[in-house]
């Protein structure tokens, strides 16, 4: 455990633009005017969230300081309102429509986003793991990849208790020695679980067990399931 797990998350997880805007609305705080009063209500509980998290050894995923974030956003309102720098405001507009762009383009996979700078969504499972990339939200994406390519049966391991077919999903549970040695067919794998059998693999000096290097996914649904097929 890292005390800087939860500001790295945001930064990975966070819009290059949103940040930014934090960032800008910030500094403007810092200076003499009208925003120090603002900047002292809506940065104290932001500070004493982001503090917290430095004592919180879960590591849980960027969920447990998302009440950090409508403060932030309200900073970056008021900061709009700073009269002193006319070119801020046309800066501001350019990055508020950079941000709407960021959203439309990670639609629907918002909770596996990335920002790009972390080399986005296809790099998740080798920075983050847990909520910040898998919930097992992508079963309905599944049972839909599975209608359009013929039905076929999956091996499957993924994180999440809901029972797969209730999606539709025909599946076979993965079996645990398939991990070293995977049989024919296709494996459906959450990005969760990729980033487990790697973590044994490291323990247990296995590298036959971290399929992040091992193997290439010939393809993804959403942004948690990985898809393989041997041979």
């Amino acid at each position: 455990p890292v005390w800087y797990y939860y500001v790295t998350t945001l930064l990975l997880k966070t819009p290059e633009p949103t940040l930014i805007l934090m960032g800008i609305a910030i500094s403007a705080t810092l200076r003499p005017g009208e925003l120090r009063t603002s900047a002292v209500y809506l940065l104290t509980p932001t500070a004493l969230i982001i503090v917290a998290s430095f004592f919180d050894q879960a590591h849980l995923g960027l969920r447990r300081i998302l009440p950090a974030y409508p403060f932030l956003f309200a900073l970056i309102a008021v900061s709009s309102f700073d009269k002193r720098c006319q070119l801020c405001k046309q800066v501001y507009l350019g990055l508020i429509a950079w941000v709407c762009m960021a959203s439309l383009l990670a639609y629907p996979n918002y909770l596996s986003y990335f920002n790009v700078l972390s080399g986005g969504s296809d790099n998740a499972p080798y920075l983050l793991d847990d909520s910040n990339v898998d919930w097992g939200q992508d079963l309905p994406a599944l049972a839909d990849w599975q209608s359009q390519n013929g039905d076929q049966t999956l091996k499957l391991r993924y994180f999440g208790i809901v029972e797969p077919a209730h999606y539709g999903v025909q599946y076979t549970r993965m079996p645990d020695a398939e991990v070293a040695n995977p049989k024919l067919g296709v494996y459906a794998i959450s990005a969760h679980n990729l980033v487990y059998f790697r973590k044994a693999a490291y323990q247990a000096n296995r590298p036959d067990l971290d399929w992040l290097t091992r193997y290439k996914p010939f393809d993804q649904v959403g942004g948690s399931i990985y898809l393989y097929r041997f041979p």
